[in-house]
């Protein structure tokens, strides 16, 4: 792909297809590539977040990132989701909640912003909250990709755990 500054939104579309397709090194590959042309991609930026967050990349690097996403989105609700998700998985749960509970009161419908935000829940202590962000999610879509672990935490609410 010829590089152009202009083209950042097809690179993007095709690392998104890549991760879809397992292809995540090439994704990322991508993201970079973005990034070297137009550093302030915020889609690249949060994506690339997210992926380091998720994969067991460097949770300090997703930070940085992230919260550069959020200085250049900071009222996108799925910006939010991927700071939320690096504090998580830093175990800064306090901090994740405040960006998952901005992100379910700005994008309702997402069973998985609430599946995150009700996992903040969890971990700061609050398992009766939990367990009713967890069914909201459930009740808004039934098999969105974290509904076995949503179902699974509500019986391990159940159960007192």
């Amino acid at each position: 792909m010829k590089e152009k500054p202009d083209l950042a939104g097809l690179r993007m579309e095709l690392a998104v297809l890549q991760e879809a397709q397992g292809q995540s090194e090439k994704a990322v590959e991508n993201y970079k590539k973005i990034l070297e042309k137009n550093p302030k991609f915020v889609p690249a930026i949060n994506n690339l977040a997210w992926y380091y967050a998720e994969h067991g990349g460097d949770l300090g690097e997703a930070l940085r990132l992230a919260l550069l996403a959020k200085e250049g989105a900071p009222e996108d609700p799925g910006v939010a989701d991927t700071v939320g998700w690096v504090h998580f998985k830093r175990e800064s749960y306090a901090m994740a909640l405040s960006q998952f509970r901005f992100a379910a009161e700005k994008q309702d419908d997402n069973p998985t912003i609430h599946y995150h935000l009700a996992q903040a829940l969890y971990k700061t202590g609050n398992k009766s909250m939990a367990k009713e962000v967890l069914q909201k999610a459930l009740s808004l879509k039934k098999d969105f990709p974290e509904a076995k672990q949503a179902k699974e935490l509500i019986d391990a609410i159940a159960a007192g755990k």
